[in-house]
């Protein structure tokens, strides 16, 4: 394949003030650290462009999210069992073009740092890479998550022009993965079009949701992710569109479960997300505090229908309006769900744990779900099993 040209964004950095230090973020590389002033001063003496982004700050949040989750669409070619927005080849629900390029516009000014974009299958619009240049012209960084089933060479090209955070589904092995996805020949078409993405240069981050019916695949997965030479992330399927109502939720911690979680850990090519981190070292620090969860402290989404929530998991209590030119910051500020999940109280059993630095299986949306409230104990806590299984599983 030809070589393509990636364009530069606009700035080489965004910097947004936050409380004693900035906000560092690296339009070209995606990462995001908290410098002094200093540093920011010495990247603008190199003559590197950097916008510097001041706003009120917020108690117990940053000034503006850092990630802004986007649900391009409910349109997708398959109709998969735990899909969060229901979609399928009938959906119908998509912003405009034009309600889009003023959503990436109004993020670009408040300040947001990466935008998660999503569906739906986001390669279904046809405005799709006008919509990931205007989101890179604006500085921000982009992270695009597909089905994988109908990689382009227009999509190839547009990963590579615009670098692109390339996520694939994968759930499973060839027949959970094509029940789960509700169509036979899709995990071959899946894996034909990583491999497609490999052949072009870009290596794409395996997603892999945890269900109940799938716990079985985990070395599959983890055997083929090897295999392709593709890191994979692992998370539990969450409280969201078709999967409510059904048995893959998982909403205990089974010997199945923990025999999972820790094949997971183990694997160095896989990160966990909201799966509990059984390691001894600390996990990566958090920008603001120690909670994982960063519904309405670091996080939005706005859904494809215009709903604006701190997080979608969380249901429709936690719907903030529907988002309108001039909304996001607004909404972000001041919206009453955005301030419940900032002063979110704290599960007592985690807060006294020894493993409250090193857990990540802390996830407000799945304690509402399963137990009623939102500071109840986590579904996804195997602490109790790393006690009583432990010795076991290391035995065998």
């Amino acid at each position: 394949m030809p070589s393509i040209t990636v364009d530069a964004p606009r700035f080489d950095f965004l910097a947004r003030r936050e409380r004693e230090n900035w906000l560092l973020f690296d339009c070209v590389k995606h990462t995001v650290l908290p410098v002094p002033e200093e540093q920011i001063a010495a990247l603008e003496q190199q003559d590197k462009r950097v916008r510097r982004i001041h706003r009120p700050l917020l108690p117990g949040a940053l000034s503006a999210p850092l990630k802004l989750f986007v649900s391009v669409s409910n349109r997708c070619n398959l109709t998969c069992s735990h899909c969060m927005s229901s979609s399928s080849p009938s959906g119908r629900t998509e912003p405009t073009t034009a309600d889009l390029l003023s959503l990436i516009h109004e993020a670009g000014e408040l300040g947001v740092f990466l935008v998660v974009v999503g569906g739906g299958e986001p390669l279904m619009r046809h405005d799709i890479w006008q919509l990931v240049a205007a989101m890179r012209e604006a500085g921000m960084g982009v992270s695009l998550t597909t089905n994988g089933t109908i990689v382009r060479q227009r999509d190839l090209k547009g990963f590579k022009r615009h670098d692109v955070r390339v996520n694939v589904s994968l759930d499973g092995a060839e027949a959970n993965h094509d029940r789960i996805r509700g169509r036979e020949g899709s995990f071959q078409r899946t894996i034909r079009g990583i491999r497609t993405m490999l052949d072009a240069g870009i290596t794409p981050t395996v997603r892999f949701t945890l269900m109940t019916s799938n716990l079985c695949d985990v070395d599959t997965v983890l055997d083929l992710c090897n295999e392709l030479g593709v890191p994979v992330k692992a998370r539990r399927a969450k409280p969201a569109g078709r999967v409510i109502g059904t048995t893959d939720i998982i909403t205990e911690g089974t010997p199945a479960y923990y025999d999972a979680v820790i094949k997971l850990n183990k694997a160095a090519h896989c990160g966990v997300e909201d799966l509990m981190n059984v390691e001894a070292g600390a996990k990566e620090p958090l920008l603001l505090s120690e909670n994982d969860c960063g519904a309405g402290t670091r996080i939005m989404f706005v859904d494809e229908d215009g709903t604006i929530s701190p997080c979608t998991f969380l249901g429709e209590g936690f719907h903030s309006g529907q988002w309108k030119p001039g909304s996001l910051g607004e909404t972000w500020a001041n919206a009453p769900a955005f301030h419940q999940m900032r002063n979110l109280p704290e599960n007592k059993a985690c807060g006294s744990c020894s493993r409250h630095t090193t857990c990540h299986a802390e996830c407000p949306a799945m304690r509402l779900h399963v137990g009623g409230s939102l500071d109840g104990d986590d579904p996804g806590c195997i602490k109790p099993l790393l006690v009583q299984l432990g010795p076991t599983r290391r035995k065998g």
